[in-house]
């Protein structure tokens, strides 16, 4: 079998999806059987890392706008590399696909929170998703919070839907003291820190998160007064108003925007974060709080249904250190380190640690049939393994 996979997302600076791919494509390319091939298409210049793994199997070119290059090129280049069966990791996949494919619907907020995306998102995606993923053989999705809205919003039947869980990638792990200071020193934090990544766009809420961290520092003379936060991401969409409110307080010096960092300073700016805030007012899934939870770091996160998911498990009873009300700025984010025991946030962090290693889960390319593909050459595509008992 011939699979072919969409790499758009793979680029030097990529975020969630970019990094879900890679790690799907390396998983992919680590289980295949031996009559398997992979081949990887796209439209834009990938990462140097990447590009250097999968050499001979990249296929680049076409219009590079993708919402263009998905309807007028990437059909072509399915025939092209004859294509037996075809995966697009980030929502949309070419109306006249001349082979079946699945595609991967990480969440719907732009169908249940479009007050959040630009024009031409909600345009082009809300046009195309219902259609791309009702002529699918499967659709993938990443949490079960996802999965039902799949069905309940793009009539897609129960029997047609792959779970393919995120995971947080093997190098999530507790960081040693080495590492923290590195990336203390690359990034200048010479305070304890509140870390939050994410995408600068609307979705992730992070005008509350500053203005809960506002009143924190408005604390003195308590041990919240002492903290810093610190921002990753790179920029999104909207985003206009969140860098305004950023660069405001940057003169400070108590908040760190340092924008896109590499995958290995991320797990060690989680290693040495006191907590993560994750206030998002809707996601998918939010591999963010897992991947804190992997390192070790406890996590506040908003009350919604796929970050109740995630963290299910991760201490009795409250399943991440702190769940709060998104819409509540005074309940956002670094309430946990402001009124938590420490004793608290160390037993939410162990129990986090031992929800993550249960959530990691990969994708293998083995021909076993998945119930209601119906395809023979596809078949288990992406069957997710758990690694039981594995500890770090």
């Amino acid at each position: 079998m011939r699979l072919a996979v969409e790499i758009t997302t793979c680029t030097a600076q990529r975020a969630g999806i970019g990094y879900y791919t890679e790690h799907l494509v390396d998983a992919l390319l680590a289980t295949r059987a031996p009559d398997d091939e992979v081949v990887l298409i796209g439209n834009c210049k990938l990462g140097l890392d990447v590009t250097q793994k999968w050499a001979g199997r990249l296929h680049i070119g076409g219009v590079p706008i993708r919402y263009v290059w998905m309807q007028s090129d990437a059909a072509r280049m399915l025939r092209e590399v004859r294509a037996d069966f075809a995966v697009f990791p980030n929502y949309l996949a070419p109306l006249g696909s001349p082979c079946p494919y699945l595609n991967i619907v990480h969440d719907l907020a732009l169908m249940r929170t479009p007050e959040f995306f630009n024009t031409r998102k909600r345009v082009m995606v809300q046009a195309l998703l219902p259609i791309v993923s009702q002529s699918a053989a499967a659709v993938g999705t990443v949490s079960e919070a996802s999965r039902r809205d799949v069905v309940a919003m793009l009539s897609v039947p129960e029997h047609r839907i792959v779970m393919l869980n995120g995971a947080p990638h093997p190098s999530c792990r507790p960081s040693t003291p080495e590492e923290i200071e590195r990336v203390r020193e690359r990034y200048r934090l010479t305070r304890p820190y509140v870390l939050s990544v994410g995408t600068l766009e609307p979705r992730k809420n992070l005008p509350m998160l500053l203005q809960a961290f506002d009143r924190l520092l408005a604390r003195t003379g308590t041990a919240s007064a002492d903290l810093d936060l610190v921002t990753v991401g790179g920029r999104g969409w909207r985003d206009s108003h969140l860098r305004a409110e950023l660069e405001r307080r940057l003169p400070t010096g108590r908040v760190h925007a340092i924008g896109y960092v590499p995958e290995e300073d991320l797990v060690a700016l989680y290693g040495g974060a006191e907590v993560l805030a994750y206030p998002s007012h809707f996601e998918g899934f939010g591999l963010p709080a897992l991947e804190a939870m992997a390192c070790g770091t406890p996590v506040v996160a908003s009350d919604i249904s796929a970050l109740r998911e995630v963290s299910a498990g991760a201490r009795p009873g409250a399943r991440v250190g702190v769940r709060v009300d998104q819409d509540r700025e005074r309940a956002v984010g670094v309430r946990a380190r402001a009124r938590a025991p420490a004793p608290a946030l160390d037993h939410a962090a162990a129990g986090g640690a031992r929800r993550a290693r249960r959530g990691r889960v990969r994708p293998t390319a083995g021909r076993r049939r998945s119930r209601g593909l119906g395809h023979p050459g596809h078949g288990g595509l992406c069957r997710p393994l758990r690694r039981r008992g594995r500890r770090r």
